[in-house]
C-alpha cells in the first residue's frame, strides 16, 4: 500500500506540475507559495444537490482528491449516493475501505447525501468544511422534472396515454404529489422546495409555508455552511471558493457536466409566478444566499475582476489544450437524451492526456476509480500481513525444531 501511494502521490505531482507549467508559462509557484497567507483546504464535504451544476463541481472535487492522494468518503457498494433520499447517517457509508486503518477519517465527502453536520462531521478532521450549490428554483424545478423524466412518471400514475407536461404539474402540483407519495416515489420531493430538501429539510414539512420558519432554516444553514456556490455564477462562485481553500487557477479547471442542451420549457409570467408560489422556500433560500455572493465579490475588492479574467483564460486554454468535443446523446449514468456529452477531440495536447482524462470522467466513473483503489490498498495490506503471519509461523516452527534438535 505504501509504494501504491508513494506512485499516486508522485503521478499527482507531476500531473500539477504539468498543469501548472502549461498555463503559467513555465512558473510552477502555487499562490499559497508565493504569498504565504493561507494554508491549502484538503477536508470538504460537498453537499450534492440536484441539477444545479454540482456534476461539474463534483468533478472538480473529485480531480483535486485524485490529483493529491487524498481519501473520498463512499457511499455503500453498489450505490452512487449515501442512501438518498434518506437523510445521512453512518449505515450508509462504506466502511470496508476504513479496513486496518487506525482512524476513520475522511478528506472529502462528493456523492449525493441529506444534510445531517453532526454525523457528516464524525468522518472528517476538525477543519472540514461544508460547501454546496444552488440555483433559481424557477429553472431548477424545471430542470429536475425533464432529467427524471416525471412527465412520463405521472403519465404512468394517471394512467393516461401522454405524458404530464411542465405546465400541466403546476397547474395543480399538490394533486400529482399527493399521488407521487402514495407511490413512494422517490424523487417528488426535489419538485417541492427540492434544494432545502437536500439540505436537510423534511419533505412536507410545515416550513414550507411560513416565512418566519423559512429565514430560520437559511441561518441555520448560513451558520452551518461554509460556502453556498451559486450556479448562475459559477465562475465567480469559484474564484471565490479558490480564496476560501487556498487553491490556485488550475485546481478549478472544468467543463461542464450533466448540461442540457437548451430544450427548457417556454414560461409565462403565471408559470413562473405559480413555480416560486409552490417552492418558495427554496427561493428565499437563493435569495438570500446570492445577495451574500456578491457581497463577498464586493469585500474580495478591485483585484476580483482580474482573477476572473486570468482564470476565463486559462479555462480557454485548457478546452483548447484538452481539445473539448461536444456530443449529443445521453449521459453516462441516465437515459435523458437532452444531456450533453464531452469528449476528447483528436488534437488533445499529449503532455495534458492523463488531466483531460480526469475532466472528462463522469462521478460514476470516479466512484469506482476510488473503490478499485481502496479494494487494492486492502487487498495489499492483508498481503503484508498473511506474509508477515506466514513468516513468523516459519519462525516458530524452526525454534520448535531447533529446540527438539
Amino acid at each position: 500500500m505504501r509504494r501504491n501511494k508513494k506512485v499516486l502521490l508522485f503521478y499527482g505531482l507531476l500531473v500539477s506540475t504539468i498543469v501548472l507549467y502549461l498555463f503559467r508559462g513555465g512558473d510552477t509557484t502555487t499562490e499559497a507559495a508565493t504569498t504565504n497567507v493561507c494554508q491549502r483546504q484538503e477536508n470538504i464535504v460537498f453537499l450534492k444537490t440536484h441539477k444545479t451544476g454540482s456534476s461539474t463541481l463534483a468533478n472538480i472535487l473529485n480531480r483535486f482528491a485524485e490529483m493529491n492522494n487524498l481519501r473520498v468518503l463512499l457511499p455503500l457498494k453498489g450505490l452512487n449516493r449515501f442512501q438518498w433520499p434518506n437523510i445521512f447517517s453512518e449505515r450508509s457509508v462504506e466502511m470496508s475501505y476504513f479496513q486496518y486503518r487506525s482512524d476513520t477519517k475522511a478528506n472529502l465527502l462528493i456523492n449525493h447525501a441529506r444534510l445531517n453536520k453532526s454525523r457528516m462531521s464524525n468522518f472528517f478532521p476538525k477543519d472540514v468544511k461544508f460547501i454546496t450549490i444552488i440555483r433559481n428554483p424557477i429553472t431548477n424545478v424545471e430542470s429536475v422534472y425533464n432529467y427524471e423524466e416525471m412527465g412520463q412518471t405521472f403519465q404512468k400514475y394517471e394512467h393516461r396515454k401522454s405524458k404530464v407536461e411542465f405546465k400541466e404539474f403546476f397547474e395543480s402540483p399538490m394533486k400529482f404529489q399527493q399521488k407521487a407519495i402514495k407511490k413512494n416515489d422517490k424523487i417528488v420531493p426535489l419538485l417541492h422546495n427540492g434544494m432545502l430538501f437536500d439540505l436537510g429539510k423534511p419533505f412536507f414539512s410545515q416550513m414550507e409555508y411560513e416565512d418566519t420558519l423559512i429565514q430560520q432554516k437559511i441561518q441555520e444553514l448560513e451558520n452551518e455552511m461554509d460556502m453556498f456556490l451559486i450556479m448562475e455564477h459559477f465562475d465567480e462562485s469559484l474564484i471565490l471558493m479558490k480564496r476560501l481553500f487556498c487553491w490556485t487557477f488550475e485546481d478549478i479547471l472544468y467543463i461542464k457536466h450533466n448540461q442540457r442542451h437548451k430544450v427548457k420549457a417556454k414560461m409565462d409570467p403565471k408559470l413562473k409566478e405559480t413555480i416560486t408560489k409552490w417552492n418558495r422556500a427554496d427561493l428565499l433560500l437563493y435569495q438570500h444566499f446570492n445577495k451574500t455572493l456578491w457581497r463577498k465579490i464586493a469585500e474580495y475588492g478591485k483585484s476580483f475582476h482580474d482573477d476572473l479574467k486570468i482564470f476565463r483564460n486559462k479555462l480557454d486554454q485548457f478546452k483548447d489544450a484538452c481539445d473539448v468535443k461536444e456530443t449529443k446523446g445521453g449521459a453516462h449514468d441516465h437515459k435523458d437524451t437532452a444531456i450533453i456529452k464531452h469528449k476528447p477531440g483528436e488534437n488533445v495536447n499529449t503532455v495534458l492526456v492523463s488531466v483531460c482524462e480526469m475532466v472528462f470522467r463522469s462521478e460514476t466513473n470516479y466512484i469506482n476509480w476510488f473503490r478499485r483503489l481502496y479494494s487494492q490498498e486492502i487487498q495489499e495490506i492483508r498481503q503484508a500481513i498473511f506474509r508477515k503471519m506466514a513468516k513468523a509461523r516459519a519462525e516458530l516452527e524452526r525454534k520448535k525444531q531447533k529446540h527438539n534438535g
